[in-house]
């Protein structure tokens, strides 16, 4: 599948899902009316991974703008490759968003509020106040120089190897992770699970032996993969 077809279906993917979900919140006599953010934002979790999962293989699933730019920006995507994925991502948006409009078209004219119907296809703040509106977004931008820096509690990143490791398990044969340095392939995933397994097991085992507790029984390991003899980046 090329870079445009893939980001035009995975783009769908997540507005049909994503804003789907607000509209079935939002929007007057939908059985979800009021249901609140907890299901906007597991909808939305939703909708990435599903549009992830789609085409992930094929583009990276970069399915933003913001994403691709940034991406080619730092050397991960190739420019002559950003047209495509700019081209897809914003087809995918405008087809999403009509089927999201088309799929509750009997909600619309009930529904009395324009700024419920616009909060379905964009967001704005709940006070508008330019001085905070800007600082929030400062605060979310020192949030990700913090994670940069290790001075945050947790670096999802990181905790998957960091870019270093990532760019070996990109070039690893077979091919452990795609060319975002984000996602892995089946392979990988298998040999992440595998040596997230190891981790906890020993963590466990050191555990027991602070408490003073009798070793448990050894664990057989599971079948070795190809992946397995040597992962790259690891010991």
């Amino acid at each position: 599948m090329s870079i445009y077809g893939a980001e035009t279906i995975g783009t769908a993917i997540l507005i049909l899902l994503g804003d789907g979900v607000v509209a079935a919140t939002l929007l007057a006599r939908s059985k979800a009316e009021n249901g609140g953010w907890i299901v906007i934002t597991f909808g939305w979790a939703m909708g990435v991974a599903m549009a992830v999962y789609a085409v992930g293989a094929f583009s990276g699933a970069h399915l933003n703008p913001a994403v691709t730019l940034g991406f080619a920006v730092v050397g991960v995507t190739e420019w002559g490759d950003v047209p495509k994925y700019l081209a897809g991502e914003f087809s995918g948006a405008f087809i999403g968003a009509v089927l999201v409009w088309v799929a509750y078209l009997n909600h619309w004219r009930p529904t009395e509020d324009p700024g419920l119907k616009l909060a379905v296809f964009c967001t704005a703040p709940a006070i508008r106040n330019t001085v905070n509106n800007i600082l929030t977004e400062i605060i979310a931008v020192e949030h990700a120089a913090a994670l940069r820096n290790r001075a945050a509690f947790f670096d999802t990143f990181a905790a998957m190897g960091g870019a270093d490791r990532m760019h070996a398990w990109f070039t690893a044969e077979p091919r452990l992770a795609y060319k975002d340095h984000v996602h892995f392939t089946d392979l990988g995933y298998q040999a992440w699970a595998d040596a997230l397994s190891s981790a906890v097991l020993a963590e466990y085992a050191r555990w027991r032996d602070l408490q003073h507790l009798p070793a448990t029984a050894p664990v057989e390991p599971p079948p070795a993969r190809p992946s397995d003899a040597a992962l790259p980046g690891g010991s």
